[in-house]
């Protein structure tokens, strides 16, 4: 397969990138290149000789060997790497309506590394590998796929849930798309279907996320992450002075003046308002049942 920076600004088009973005990662692409090595780095994942978790570090050590951003040097290498994955959605018998919506996750990563860093790119590099394996979708709102419960054993629904076992585990992109009720539900419907679900049968579903950390209803007005946290039946609570998840909320890792942080949104002011008083933060594990219509939590 050959890599060139058509390929960039088409997938940087397609998933809604900035043309910003399209135009930094081809220039990296220049550079990482000048001696066909990216291409050598990407042609042994792409035959099998390397796994993605030992190819994305190369492209790393390449990119600070070039002095090319890291971040910047992971986003041309997943555009790069997207007509592989859209040819194996294509073997998988998957629409390629569903293979440009779960991609178009990178246009998320990419706003997140401009809040976060500062420059085009993906910090979150190793989340790929999952994208490339056919096994992570974006069903409507949401994002899915099947991986171990991870949490204490539980029972919900009538059906018995052990650390380990198979189960739909839920992701929440950045998207910026509406996360009302209504949106989460058709996504769970979605999922029910897209894995298999049939009439009269329930299936699990799993998350773990800073959204769904109990003490929200004591802190947050009602809306849609308290409406969301009350989707689940909660196994376990992780608990933290300050929560690495932070980011998420006030778009920077520069958080050691909590004074300074910005509270022009009902969120952030009221997370603020939880540090300054020295309140805990934290996160949930939490599941579900569902039955292709309705939400089982007990």
């Amino acid at each position: 397969m050959k890599f060139n920076t058509e390929t960039i600004k088409y997938y940087s088009d397609l998933f809604g990138l900035p043309e910003k973005a399209a135009e930094d990662c081809s220039r990296a692409f220049c550079s990482l290149d000048s001696d066909g090595e990216l291409s050598r780095i990407l042609g042994a994942y792409l035959s099998g000789e390397r796994e993605y978790n030992d190819t994305y570090p190369l492209v790393g050590e390449l990119a600070r060997s070039k002095n090319v951003n890291e971040y910047t040097a992971y986003e041309t290498m997943i555009l790069l790497l997207c007509d592989s994955c859209r040819k194996a959605f294509r073997d998988a018998g998957l629409d390629d309506a569903l293979f440009v919506e779960s991609l178009r996750d990178v246009a998320f990563k990419n706003r997140e590394c401009l809040s976060v860093y500062g420059v085009n790119g993906v910090f979150a590099v190793k989340w790929y590998g999952n994208f490339f394996k056919v096994s992570r979708f974006k069903l409507g709102r949401l994002q899915f796929e099947i991986m171990p419960y991870k949490g204490p054993d539980t029972t919900v629904g009538g059906i018995d849930v052990h650390d380990g076992d198979d189960v739909i585990k839920i992701h929440i992109p950045s998207s910026g798309e509406p996360f009302t009720g209504d949106a989460c539900l058709d996504s769970y419907k979605k999922a029910f279907r897209f894995f298999g679900g049939k009439p009269g049968e329930k299936c699990v579903f799993h998350c773990i996320s800073w959204l769904l950390y109990p003490e929200h209803r004591s802190f947050l007005k009602p809306g849609n992450i308290v409406r969301f946290l009350d989707d689940f039946k909660i196994t376990n609570v992780k608990e933290y002075p300050t929560d690495p998840d932070l980011w998420r909320i006030f778009g920077t890792l520069s958080l050691d003046d909590i004074s300074s942080l910005p509270e022009d949104t009902s969120l952030r002011k009221a997370y603020k308002e939880r540090m300054l008083s020295g309140g805990m933060l934290g996160k949930g594990v939490g599941v579900f049942a569902f039955d292709g219509d309705n939400i089982i939590t007990e």
